[in-house]
């Protein structure tokens, strides 16, 4: 792990584990995570992807020539794909706080691609434990968490060496660590309030 990696990592540690605590990690990785249970977290992070993925995409430009290829982000379809299965139970869409980062500069947004890149690597282990869970039997795919056209460890070698080439000062990285944590909050924000299902 590179030392900006590594830095991201123990900077946004208790955000993360806040995160897990209202996200259904338990439930999810014990094969015990109901369909509704399910459905909330996916409709969740559509609710999420909806107002981030836009902006990240548009912003990758900022970072250098590669970034728009390698790190563009379509995870906002797979929850599409994913919420066809709730018909009977999809909703108007609450209106939720936009997702905004102060900072505008290629640091800052590495550090939301670390939430996004490492959100997407643990996708492998979690898709194995919805595949197991017997609640979720019936559900044909798991879209959001498998990513099957994408080579997820390539990937994130990839954001690797690009965080180490490119967030160089301690500026960068600080800004890169706040923009991280931000998104956390923004994650934790949205997982733990009570949306109408």
């Amino acid at each position: 792990m590179s030392a900006v990696l590594g830095l991201l990592k123990n900077s946004t540690k208790d955000l993360h584990d806040r995160l897990e605590s209202v996200s259904y990690a338990q439930q999810i990785m014990s094969k015990q995570l109901s369909l509704q249970q399910y459905y909330e977290i996916i409709y969740k992070n559509y609710l999420i992807y909806k107002q981030l993925e836009p902006r990240l995409n548009k912003n990758l430009t900022k970072i250098g020539q590669l970034f728009p290829q390698r790190f563009t982000s379509r995870r906002l379809k797979d929850l599409e794909n994913d919420l066809k299965y709730f018909k009977s139970t999809k909703k108007k869409s609450p209106s939720i706080t936009p997702f905004k980062i102060s900072e505008k500069d290629a640091a800052a947004w590495l550090g939301v691609l670390y939430v996004l890149e490492g959100s997407r690597l643990g996708g492998n282990v979690i898709v194995k434990a919805l595949k197991d869970n017997p609640n979720l039997k019936d559900v044909p795919e798991f879209h959001f968490y498998q990513q099957k056209e994408i080579n997820i460890r390539d990937r994130w070698v990839n954001f690797q060496q690009a965080a180490s080439k490119y967030i160089l000062s301690e500026t960068q990285t600080a800004n890169a660590i706040n923009a991280a944590n931000f998104t956390f909050q923004y994650f934790y924000k949205i997982h733990q309030s009570e949306l109408e299902f």
